[in-house]
């Protein structure tokens, strides 16, 4: 035999949430027909939907391609017409074309012997006299390579056993020019001293 349950308490009567609402009829005149689009329509839809996405970030692409172009074109002509007349003092200068001593430069951060002459030293100068007779060979080499466009041809071995190149500054050869300006003088095959 089964015992039915018989509740203690009376159960509480709920007061009506404020919460919920009413629902709406379908008949009242407030509530609307939803129609659904046809299939062919959401197709269109969505496919004008990728073409505006695309043609809006191909715009955005372009437009950013243009700025940086324009703004790498503007800096590298900047730079280039600055590094036809950069050329300074090593010590003092700090950029990649500089001049170290009367025969010596640095031409994009490469060092570059030049052929054709043999200036005194600057660094490892024997006396005074060479010293600076060194730093205004450096100066003059400077305002040399200023003058124009430089370019360094192939490297060769001279009769000291380095590798020099032929510089030239405008189309002038810079070797031939230091010399017949004295601020060096053609390569000897002895050692010849500058004091």
């Amino acid at each position: 035999m089964t015992k039915q349950w018989i509740p203690r308490k009376a159960t509480v009567e709920l007061a009506p949430s404020r919460i919920r609402r009413a629902p709406v009829r379908i008949d009242s005149p407030v509530a609307r027909k939803v129609r659904r689009a046809s299939p062919e329509r959401e197709v269109r839809g969505v496919v004008a939907g990728v073409i505006l996405f695309t043609a809006a970030w191909g715009a955005l692409a372009f437009g950013v391609g243009v700025i940086a172009n324009n703004h790498a074109s503007n800096a590298g002509s900047a730079d280039d017409a600055t590094a036809s007349a950069a050329f300074g003092q090593c010590y003092n200068h700090g950029g990649p074309d500089c001049v170290m001593d009367g025969d010596t430069v640095y031409i994009g951060g490469d060092k570059v012997e030049i052929a054709g002459l043999d200036a005194p030293e600057i660094q490892a100068a024997q006396c005074g006299a060479e010293r600076d007779r060194g730093i205004e060979s450096a100066l003059a080499l400077a305002a040399l390579l200023n003058r124009g466009a430089v370019v360094a041809g192939p490297g060769e071995r001279s009769a000291d056993g380095q590798v020099r190149r032929h510089v030239t500054a405008g189309g002038t050869d810079v070797g031939a020019a230091m010399v017949s300006a004295g601020n060096a003088r053609e390569p000897a095959d002895g050692e010849n001293s500058w004091c």
